[in-house]
C-alpha cells in the first residue's frame, strides 16, 4: 500500500538539531513562507508576521536574550535560516481603522488567536522545508523574553515573538 506523499512528510518529519553550514536557496524559502501563509487563521486575518534573521548581530543577541532557558543552543548558531513567527495584531488594528471597522480584540484573544494562528503557520512552514529536504527545530523558549526580542527586531506594538524556527540541510 503506497502512503500519499503528504502523510508521508508529516510521519516523517522531526526536529534536526544539526545543520550543514550550506545557505538555503532564495526560491525554497519563498516556498516555506508561502506554506506558513496558507495556514488557516482566525476569521482569515492572518494574525502572523514571519521575520528573516539573517543579521549575526542580532543573532546573537536573541541567543543572549533567552541563554538562561536555552542552555543547548548549538543547533540555532549552526542553523543557516531563522524565521521568528510573530502574532501580529498592529496590522489588522490598522485596518480595522482604516476601514472604519468597529472590532475590539480584548488582550487575551489577541494572544490566543495569535499563538493559534502563528502556530498553525509554524507547522505548515516545517512541512513544506521537510518536503523541500530541509530540517527544522522549534525554538519556543523565545516566550521567555519577548520584550527584549521585539526589542532587537523592532517590533511595533501588538506584534509578539512567539516561536523561532531554526531551518537548514540537516548534517
Amino acid at each position: 500500500m503506497s502512503v500519499n506523499p503528504v502523510l508521508e512528510t508529516i510521519f516523517e518529519r522531526k526536529s534536526v538539531r544539526t545543520f550543514k553550514p550550506e545557505k538555503v536557496a532564495r526560491n525554497k524559502i519563498e516556498q516555506i513562507v508561502r506554506a506558513g501563509q496558507r495556514a488557516p487563521t482566525a476569521c482569515g486575518t492572518q494574525t502572523y508576521s514571519f521575520i528573516i534573521i539573517s543579521d549575526p548581530d542580532k543573532r546573537q543577541e536573541i541567543l543572549q536574550a533567552i541563554a538562561r532557558h536555552a542552555p543547548t543552543r548549538e543547533f540555532m548558531e549552526e542553523a543557516p535560516l531563522w524565521i521568528m513567527i510573530c502574532t501580529d495584531f498592529a496590522r489588522q488594528l490598522k485596518l480595522n481603522e482604516a476601514l472604519g471597522i468597529k472590532t475590539e480584540f480584548s488582550e487575551l484573544s489577541k494572544v490566543i488567536l495569535g499563538i493559534i494562528d502563528a502556530a498553525l503557520a509554524a507547522e505548515n512552514m516545517v512541512l513544506a522545508a521537510e518536503a523541500l529536504d530541509l530540517g527544522s527545530c522549534f525554538v519556543g523558549n523565545v516566550w521567555t523574553a519577548p520584550g527584549r526580542i521585539g526589542g532587537i527586531l523592532n517590533l511595533p506594538g501588538n506584534v509578539l515573538p512567539i516561536v523561532l524556527l531554526c531551518l537548514g540541510y540537516p548534517n
